[in-house]
């Protein structure tokens, strides 16, 4: 398995270095445990904050649970350490960052204990470790693309600036709606956000999905918290227990915790639209009618994003 890993991290890194950063030559050699939940998101998707309420769920029903007794500082509040607070678990490694480690990547994802939290930004279609016969349950997430092109660009100057040939965030969300090109290097991540979300809400493979709106976290939290739970198989939460998950997983708390929320980080809904041209609006728009004309409503709705 060592031998295969090895290839798979050569493959990769050979597309990355000429210029091909859309993930679709990621094969991890995972094998999905029942309980394990794939939080996927295009980036600035809110993959963090998902993360963190799933973990939160977690959490809290372990230390209600007759098998963990002693599990009454896991409380969603606290800071005490589990082993869900791993770097998969726990604002960590993205799966298709495991090829870029050292040693067996099987031997690594197996030995993080159940119930395992990953992630990934990969594409669904081009992924190896995304099959009929590997099931786990997937979150997928999705944002407006108008405000995630802009959160995008904030997050690519800051960590990518040389990777990025314009200052201007209307020439770069171009490069991600439009017919420009303003990247070149290997930028992480998929820049395709159509193709990307096609891939998850169509599911070929019949993963058992929840599919979340970035906007619903925001405006409808105690809602969408529950549906979240519900999907994950616990009981059910007590408008107080929500709360309290609530409480744990805001942008206050998680600046303290997660290296992926900085000070900066607000998690805007709305700015996009103020924020960019008209032309830029008109081809975001474009994008997510074809969508819509391709895959329908049936997963997720995402009329609200042009209306």
């Amino acid at each position: 398995m060592a031998d295969f890993a090895e290839a798979e991290k050569k493959s990769w890194s050979t597309a990355r270095s000429a210029g091909d950063n859309s993930l679709k030559h990621v094969n991890i050699p995972i094998k999905f445990r029942p309980d394990d939940v794939l939080v996927a998101t295009f980036p600035r998707s809110g993959t963090t904050w998902t993360i963190e309420i799933v973990r939160q769920l977690h959490l809290h029903h372990l230390s209600n649970t007759t098998q963990h007794p002693s599990n009454t500082t896991h409380h969603p509040s606290s800071t005490t350490q589990h082993h869900l607070t791993t770097e998969v678990g726990k604002g960590g490694e993205f799966l298709e960052q495991y090829l870029f480690r050292d040693g067996d990547v099987e031997e690594m994802l197996e030995a993080v204990q159940s119930p395992r939290i990953l992630k990934t930004h990969a594409y669904y279609e081009e992924c190896g470790f995304l099959s009929s016969n590997n099931h786990c349950k997937i979150i997928f997430v999705v944002r407006d693309p108008k405000d995630m092109i802009c959160s995008l660009f904030g997050d690519i100057k800051g960590r990518f600036a040389d990777h990025v040939t314009t200052d201007n965030l209307q020439d770069f969300t171009d490069s991600y709606f439009g017919d420009k090109v303003y990247l070149h290097g290997s930028i992480p991540g998929p820049t395709d956000w159509s193709s990307f979300t096609e891939g998850y809400l169509t599911n070929t493979h019949n993963y058992p999905t929840l599919y979340v709106k970035y906007e619903d976290l925001k405006q409808e939290t105690e809602a969408t918290i529950s549906k979240i739970n519900t999907f994950l198989g616990h009981p059910s939460l007590t408008p107080d227990e929500i709360g309290r998950v609530i409480e744990a997983t805001s942008f206050d708390k998680m600046r303290g915790t997660h290296k992926e929320v900085s000070a900066n980080t607000v998690g805007e809904s709305g700015a996009g639209k103020t924020k960019l041209t008209a032309e830029n609006v008109a081809a975001v728009d474009r994008r997510v009618r074809d969508l819509i004309g391709r895959v329908g409503h049936a997963q997720m709705d995402l009329r609200s994003y042009f209306e």
